[in-house]
């Protein structure tokens, strides 16, 4: 495959949808283990009889022969109520006779008693009852009723584990399956691939694919590797993905099963949805803009000027290695910041030279470069980085906190209040830049400190995007704005300026000329 190729395929990734979670009977789900063998019974049914029939039952069910099994199980009820109950209703509801297997489950769950003498059998009926009726309180009620019990066997973690899917808490879910004896690692890495934790996804898709046998199976979880590279924006996890799949391509056809398809959904959101996305600025979509129109930081004058005196003047061959770096990452930064954003974080992460010395600037445009492709993880780690290096910038402190807010990480309490301390003390670099940032974010009624605060600086495109969103609340977006119409060019400015108010529009016209348009440009 082509560099070029590649390229394009991770591009369009950024705006794929999936239908790997689109079937039913997919990996993510399963059904809970029904079947009651008699060792699971109570011990004190003594005729053989009916332990033949209710073995013989059990036989017949999973055999998929459900009438026969039906008229044992109606026989053995007269003792082993609860077990023959669930089984008739599961035999039922595998017939597609739903208002009988309704009957059956009902009288489990009705029989108050059940829920701790035969906790496993109320909370299945309680599943199957939900599978019929898709009423949620029988959810929750399996839900409640797990709490309560100190001692839950592997079979009952593996229903609640279901349950919580259904109920859509994959948190809860993954903590539920971590806690079992045998843990499914591929049901683990689709946990986390739903709470967009594709490090962790990936973690377990490697056990996954060390314990997988078979090549179907194999083929799945290869396919869900590169699903999760592409969600990660991890080049290298993407290599390598995609060479098993062309390694395999005799073989492999999980991409026509479980395909990655491009589509707009214009029914995902309401016209007043649409609206609110596109005209009102939360925390985080302030902090979104804020990345995006973040400065890229080249080596600047004094510190080149520091470097080259000493170079020259000691004749130190250090220094003048030094300086040829500085000079050398000034010029390959400028082709890079003019590149795709994906490829922009891959560059630079591959620019990172651990053999020779780090600067401040290099950890903080690597960190800046995860933000703009909401990689809040990376982007933390190296803006705090840059931070560590050079703690008298206010930028980098600004730019740790608040993608430490991002990536939801609470960050300790002495560690936070020494940031937000150093922001807003008056000495330092970027001092104007760390504490406007704070003061949009955190506490709007800080007065930043202007004296560093240069004609040139005012002019950027930075502050403009710093002084609209400081005053984007109050104004709303309005078309003269000096952001728009001294950047109009720039792609994201230009998409602000859709959804600007136009001069002497009133509310009703502004709303409806939103409303009525944003749907078909909103995902572009």
């Amino acid at each position: 495959m082509t560099k070029s190729i590649f390229y394009i395929f991770v591009s369009y990734a950024l705006i794929l949808q999936t239908s790997l979670f689109a079937k039913e009977d997919n990996i993510l789900e399963s059904q809970p283990q029904i079947l009651f063998k008699y060792k699971h019974l109570t011990k004190e049914s003594t005729k053989v009889e009916l332990k033949i029939k209710f073995n013989n039952a059990v036989l017949y069910l999973e055999q998929k022969q459900f009438q026969k099994a039906i008229k044992l199980f109606k026989q053995t009820e007269k003792i082993m109520k609860v077990a023959s109950w669930l089984n008739i209703g599961i035999a039922y509801y595998k017939l597609k006779s739903r208002n009988n297997a309704y009957l059956y489950l009902k009288k489990i769950y009705d029989v108050k008693e059940a829920s701790t003498q035969a906790p496993y059998s109320y909370m299945s009926a309680a599943y199957y009852l939900y599978k019929i009726t898709n009423n949620k309180k029988f959810m929750k009620e399996i839900v409640s009723l797990s709490k309560k019990l100190p001692n839950l066997d592997e079979h009952t973690k593996r229903l609640i584990v279901d349950v919580h899917i259904e109920l859509k808490d994959y948190r809860s879910a993954l903590e539920v399956l971590k806690s079992m004896k045998y843990p499914i690692a591929l049901k683990i890495a689709m946990l986390h691939i739903k709470l967009d934790e594709y490090e962790s996804a990936m973690l377990y898709l490697n056990q996954a694919q060390g314990l997988v046998a078979n090549d179907m199976m194999l083929n799945k979880v290869v396919w869900l590797k590169v699903f999760t590279s592409l969600k990660a924006n991890n080049f290298n996890w993407l290599e390598d993905n995609l060479e098993i799949v062309l390694k395999r391509d005799k073989i492999f056809h999980t991409h026509i099963e479980m395909p990655l398809e491009l589509f707009f959904n214009e029914n995902k959101l309401s016209p007043k949805k649409y609206f609110d996305k596109s005209t009102k600025f939360n925390k985080n979509r302030k902090t979104d803009l804020i990345f995006y129109f973040s400065p890229y930081i080249f080596a600047d004058n004094d510190e080149v000027k520091v470097e080259s005196t000493q170079a020259f003047i000691l004749k130190n061959e250090k220094n003048l290695n030094e300086l040829d770096n500085i000079i050398e990452y000034n010029a390959i930064l400028m082709k890079i910041i003019k590149d795709d954003p994906i490829k922009r974080a891959y560059k630079l992460q591959n620019l990172l030279n651990v053999d020779n010395k780090i600067y401040p600037y290099e950890y903080y445009n690597l960190a800046l470069a995860y933000a703009q492709v909401d990689e809040f993880s990376k982007a933390y780690k190296y803006f705090n980085k840059a931070y560590g290096l050079q703690k008298a910038n206010k930028l980098f402190a600004a730019m740790t906190l608040i993608s430490a807010d991002r990536m939801k990480v609470t960050l300790h309490k002495d560690k936070r209040e020494a940031l937000i301390n150093n922001i807003l003390i008056k000495k330092g670099m970027y001092n104007f830049f760390g504490q406007y940032i704070y003061k949009i974010i955190y506490d709007s009624t800080l007065v930043p400190d202007k004296k560093t605060l240069t004609m040139e600086y005012k002019k950027s495109i930075f502050f403009r995007s710093l002084y609209f969103l400081e005053n984007v609340d109050k104004k709303g977006i309005r078309k003269d704005e000096a952001l728009f119409t001294e950047f109009p060019k720039d792609p994201l400015v230009y998409m602000l300026t859709q959804v600007a108010r136009e001069k002497d529009e009133s509310d009703y016209q502004y709303i409806s000329r939103i409303q009525d348009n944003m749907p078909r440009v909103y995902n572009n």
